[in-house]
């Protein structure tokens, strides 16, 4: 089984710590890539390195972001011109307990919206079901068309 490439936005200097702590552990089925902004994140899929890229990917985003808030790189995902990006399951990783952020994660086409576990056990079940379902939700990608045509 290939791994699982985990693209990370979160601008939490601590709680990246965290999560890289945690797929440490996991090393064997996941790569972690992250990213402190909106902004660097939709740079590198715009102009992104296939070397760096490979296997499934899900990218895990956050709601509260500076320049531009997950829900707005959310939308910018869905409406991106290679069809592939626009099908990579996004999952909305937040502290947020807002229904509304839910309710727009959802309308804008998110794959699941996840509360931000207080503990480490809660940190290594998100993991698990990243696994999981990025298997299941990539599995009829056209991973090699990721960089799309420009």
């Amino acid at each position: 089984m290939s791994k699982i490439t985990i693209m990370y936005v979160e601008d939490s200097f601590e709680e990246t710590e965290i999560m890289k702590l945690f797929c440490k552990q996991y090393a064997d089925k996941v790569k972690l890539l992250t990213f402190p902004d909106g902004v660097e994140f939709l740079n590198f899929i715009e102009k992104e390195d296939r070397e760096k890229i490979s296997g499934p990917i899900c990218i895990l985003l956050d709601i509260d972001l500076p320049f531009l808030n997950g829900l707005q790189i959310l939308q910018r995902l869905k409406e991106n011109h290679n069809p592939t990006v626009r099908a990579l399951p996004v999952v909305m990783y937040s502290s947020s307990t807002r229904e509304q952020d839910k309710q727009a994660s959802q309308a804008l086409g998110a794959s699941a919206h996840i509360e931000k576990p207080l503990t480490g056990e809660g940190t290594k079940t998100v993991l698990d079901f990243l696994i999981v379902n990025t298997l299941q939700l990539t599995e009829e990608l056209d991973l090699n068309n990721f960089a799309g045509e420009r």
